[in-house]
């Protein structure tokens, strides 16, 4: 079972599919880019010396159980983290996401969290998720993905939104 945010599902999810060659695994994302990406597909994967995510493995978790209200005591930045995946959602697969997450940012610089609407996004971003967890069908939009993904991850997660929204999303 893991109970946290991204880094501790890759682990779990990791020995899961290490262990015994594969046994179940449980995720319950505390984060908001753990509820909309990395619980969700089953791709694990831990740093190595040699490099980030550089051992891993495809292990689908056997269910997940997001709970919105697990993101009240986040800080807004790693809201925002979390809101740049969904943006990213909406780039290649859906705009409504982005339209979702705009309509939602008076709501989080007011101070409320988790923003009323919030609920509704997660679930939309999940089943985008779920569609393709291994980005291999999105064709043209696989380059995209890739390429969002390298900006995102060159500060490490916390500056995804500065990556990505805060110079394109005024929030």
């Amino acid at each position: 079972m893991a109970l946290g945010g991204g880094v501790i599902g890759d682990l779990a999810g990791f020995v899961a599919a290490t262990y015994m060659r594969g046994v179940p695994v449980v995720q319950i994302p505390t984060t908001l880019l753990a509820m909309v990406d990395a619980s969700v597909g089953g791709k694990t994967a831990v740093d190595t010396p040699a490099g980030k995510n550089t051992v891993g493995a495809f292990h689908p978790p056997t269910f997940v159980v997001i709970d919105p209200a697990t993101l009240a005591s986040l800080p807004t930045r790693e809201l925002r983290a979390g809101l740049a995946e969904v943006i990213k959602h909406g780039v290649i697969a859906d705009g409504a996401e982005i339209d979702a997450v705009c309509a939602l940012a008076p709501s989080l610089e007011a101070g409320h969290a988790p923003p009323p609407g919030l609920e509704a996004l997660i679930e939309r971003s999940v089943r985008i998720k779920a569609k393709d967890p291994w980005n291999l069908l999105l064709g043209g939009n696989w380059q995209l993905n890739k390429r969002w993904s390298i900006v995102a991850e060159v500060g490490g997660v916390l500056d995804r939104f500065q990556a990505t929204g805060g110079a394109m999303f005024r929030f």
